[in-house]
């Protein structure tokens, strides 16, 4: 599974989350993932690129027993067609 999309800290980290406890293995987008910026009353929050990074790092560290998740860039992604096993390319 690939996961990629807005809200970080919120929808992007719950879909990956669900994702390895319904016994899936995650490719985190690291350049595919966005959320907002914080001005005005949120600018007591981690600016946004820290929170971004953040996540890519924690997502690097956390799996489930059989399961694992990876964060790398889209151009390592191969998002070929449904009927091929969606996997990063190797290095």
């Amino acid at each position: 599974m690939i996961a990629t999309g807005f809200a970080t800290e919120v929808c992007v980290d719950t879909t990956a989350r669900q994702a390895l406890s319904r016994g899936h293995d995650l490719v985190v987008v690291a350049d595919g993932h966005t959320t907002s910026v914080r001005t005005g009353a949120d600018a007591d929050l981690v600016p946004a690129d820290r929170s971004i990074a953040q996540y890519d790092a924690v997502c690097r560290t956390i799996g489930r027993p059989g399961r694992r998740i990876r964060v790398r860039a889209a151009a390592d992604v191969d998002f070929g067609a449904p009927e091929r096993a969606r996997d990063v390319r190797p290095a």
